[in-house]
């Protein structure tokens, strides 16, 4: 009886400490500000140890990074919803929070859990070689010149997504949305689909012919 009461006063002590960390964590996030971007990356990765000590805890740390992505990520969409050619470098603490998103372990996310919400998004020139993005919400995210060789994209919704320019080598297509994604078709030629991947049409023409002499470069 009493190693009973003394294992639930340990777990209850446990669950204290990491919710204490997760509250803290959160709060430092939250504080806006260029003088304070050493705060928000210690947050950041004070959540990315979070996730790891405490698995169950990994879907609420994904919707708290990318709700930090989506409304901090600085927006290259013009007045009428295009976008633009700004090519300011990315926020650091963007850049970390992604970093900690896409090199999650998706064993962890929870049978709930459906993949990253990142629509509408600036992911512009992002480092996203390997993610794991399954299932994610990427509806008219900015992707224009973004690394996503070997990135994990089965069955994201990557509807008018902006792909121009990214690199696709590798990435897992198969079951993805890419309905009126701006691409060039070449860039599905290295990419893995299949008979569930939608893709836009010229693309869809384009990958039906066998390229002569294609050499895809697999770059991390």
């Amino acid at each position: 009886m009493t190693n009973n009461y003394n294992r639930e006063q340990q777990q209850l002590a446990l669950q204290g400490q990491i919710t204490e960390r997760f509250t803290k964590a959160v709060e430092q996030l939250g504080q806006a500000g260029p003088e304070k971007i050493d705060v928000r990356l210690g947050a950041i990765h004070a959540l990315e140890r979070l996730m790891r000590d405490s698995v169950g805890d990994q879907p609420a740390v994904v919707d708290i990074l990318s709700a930090f992505v989506r409304v901090h990520s600085p927006s290259r969409r013009a007045d009428d919803g295009s976008f633009t050619g700004d090519s300011t470098p990315r926020p650091v603490d963007i850049q970390a929070s992604l970093t900690v998103l896409v090199r999650r372990n998706p064993d962890y996310d929870g049978s709930a859990f459906f993949g990253i919400s990142l629509s509408e998004t600036d992911l512009s020139r992002a480092r996203l070689g390997h993610a794991s993005l399954s299932d994610a919400d990427l509806i008219d995210a900015d992707l224009r010149g973004a690394i996503l060789s070997v990135a994990d994209l089965s069955h994201a919704d990557l509807v008018r997504a902006d792909l121009r320019g990214a690199n696709l080598s590798g990435a897992n297509l198969r079951g993805a949305d890419l309905s009126d994604t701006k691409l060039d078709p070449e860039q599905i030629w290295c990419a893995h689909i299949d008979e569930d991947t939608v893709l836009p049409a010229e693309a869809m023409r384009l990958v039906s012919k066998e390229p002569d002499n294609l050499v895809c470069d697999v770059l991390g």
